[in-house]
């Protein structure tokens, strides 16, 4: 019995021992379950669309990254349709760093407070090698780029630094005509920045001789912005600034935009399908009234009076600017400087019978404002008017003595704007356009916040008056000028539009 005994508890005790091992391997399995359901890899198990909707929110550095991560992601990233390629994010923090600095100095004039020569001595030296480094980085970047599997991509945005590097320009002049001829794009954006230098002849970047692409025939390009480049066929010899003819009779392009681009005047002959036009300090004309059938948007920033006694002397009519655009509609102007280099015409005319809407942005504080007449008497079909006037802050440029001689109101003939139906003055330190969230170049509209004022707010204002703030006091009295002097402004305007001028 004893024996028996035994055998029935040893045998027992084996079943609770196999119990306790397979109740561990359940355990253990189930733990490695849990862990490989935790390693499971979910994000690349959604289908292509949804992968390519998160791409598109990232930066394209990121975006063109995750094609490394395995081969589930290896084709995303060539099915994207824009691309962001800037030199700039190959710079490290301290280069930004060094560039508040530098503008610190520049803007508030604290260069005395740090030893003799440092900023160039130091400074400019060193964001200068971060910028060529950086260059260096991007061109590597972009030969591999280059070499990978073809693409199609809808809209490209490049911007490198101009470091004076023959293989680095090639490169990008390579890019270019890669995106335009194989990949189809439609919407070109090159931006040439200079390297930081003080007191140096400023750089930009020439394309080749035979354009953009190299089969410009079979080019889609719609949308064409080049910034600080020198458009083909011109090259610069010894500094001196030519004229480019543009004669494109086939192209597409329906929106141009030339920005701080050098060269005397872009001289357009043909370009049949142009639509919307900005020039942003660079002087563009027009062969003839059919060079551009089409142009209905215009957008004009010019700035003289820096550079010089040619530009002191410069004295300049609209009509240089606006003949031979007799269809635009819609029109914003930004002439700045130091004086005002607009002249009235010798021979007035009507150049813009069909246009709308008019924004005139940044009058300075300096030029007599009515110049803005010259305008509305090229316009008789107006309909709405923005005029914004820069309000100058310490130490920029005060009214001046220039009062444009206009003929007395009993020698012309009474002009009236009679479709004008929205006419806006306002003062703004200075004029920002925005649409979808970036800069703007053609369209604009007027936004109006209401700033509620409590009765506390009420109350600290009136105090510091009674007790005779001295710089509350000056900010009204500054007020105060410039609400009379929107009113002055705002009376001839409207004397303007109903023919009773003064």
């Amino acid at each position: 019995m004893a024996r028996s005994g035994c055998r029935r508890g040893g045998f027992s005790w084996q079943l609770d021992r196999q119990a306790r091992r397979s109740s561990g391997a359940g355990q253990i399995l189930l733990l490695r379950r849990a862990l490989a359901a935790r390693r499971e890899d979910r994000i690349s198990a959604l289908p292509d669309d949804l992968l390519l909707l998160i791409l598109r929110r990232l930066d394209t550095r990121s975006a063109l990254g995750t094609g490394s991560l395995s081969r589930r992601w290896a084709h995303l990233p060539r099915e994207l349709g824009a691309l962001d390629l800037r030199a700039v994010d190959m710079l490290p923090p301290r280069y930004h760093r060094w560039v508040d600095l530098y503008n610190d100095i520049r803007t508030n004039r604290t260069v005395l407070h740090y030893r003799p020569r440092a900023l160039s001595l130091e400074l400019l030296p060193n964001m200068r090698r971060y910028e060529r480094r950086a260059m260096r980085a991007f061109t590597s970047s972009t030969a591999s780029f280059l070499e990978g599997p073809r693409r199609r991509v809808r809209r490209l945005s490049l911007e490198f630094f101009i470091t004076g590097s023959g293989a680095a320009g090639c490169m990008m002049n390579r890019l270019v005509a890669e995106a335009v001829d194989a990949w189809g794009v439609e919407d070109l954006e090159a931006v040439a920045r200079p390297t930081l230098r003080r007191g140096e002849k400023r750089d930009v970047h020439t394309f080749p001789s035979h354009g953009l692409c190299n089969e410009p025939r079979a080019s889609r390009l719609r949308r064409l912005r080049l910034t600080g480049c020198v458009p083909p066929p011109l090259h610069g010899a010894e500094g001196i600034m030519s004229i480019v003819f543009v004669d494109a009779p086939s192209s597409e392009i329906r929106e141009l935009v030339v920005e701080d681009c050098v060269f005397r005047q872009l001289q357009v002959v043909a370009l049949p399908r142009l639509e919307s036009l900005a020039s942003l300090r660079s002087r563009v004309f027009f062969d003839t009234s059919t060079s551009v059938p089409r142009l209905s948007q215009r957008n004009i920033t010019m700035h003289y009076g820096d550079d010089g006694l040619a530009d002191w002397l410069l004295e300049l009519e609209l009509d240089k600017f606006l003949e031979d655009t007799p269809d635009t509609r819609s029109l914003i102007i930004r002439f700045t400087g130091p004086y005002r280099w607009i002249v009235p015409s010798s021979s007035p005319a009507e150049f813009l019978p069909n246009l709308r809407r008019l924004l005139v942005a940044d009058v300075p504080s300096s030029w007599d404002a009515t110049w803005i007449r010259l305008l509305l008497e090229m316009a008789p079909s107006l309909e709405t008017l923005d005029v914004h006037l820069a309000v100058p802050g310490a130490g920029e440029e005060q009214p001046g003595d220039d009062e444009i001689p206009w003929p007395p109101a009993d020698a012309e003939p009474p002009q009236r704007l009679r479709h004008l139906e929205e006419f806006v003055v306002a003062a703004l330190r200075r004029l920002a356009m925005f649409r979808g969230g970036h800069a703007g170049y053609r369209d604009w509209e007027m936004v109006t916040q209401e700033h509620p004022w409590s009765d506390d707010d009420k109350g600290s204002i009136i105090d510091q008056i009674m007790d005779g703030d001295e710089a509350l006091l000056a900010a009204l009295q500054r007020a105060v000028d410039e609400a009379a002097a929107l009113d002055a402004v705002s009376s001839s305007f409207h004397g303007i539009a109903t023919g009773k001028t003064h």
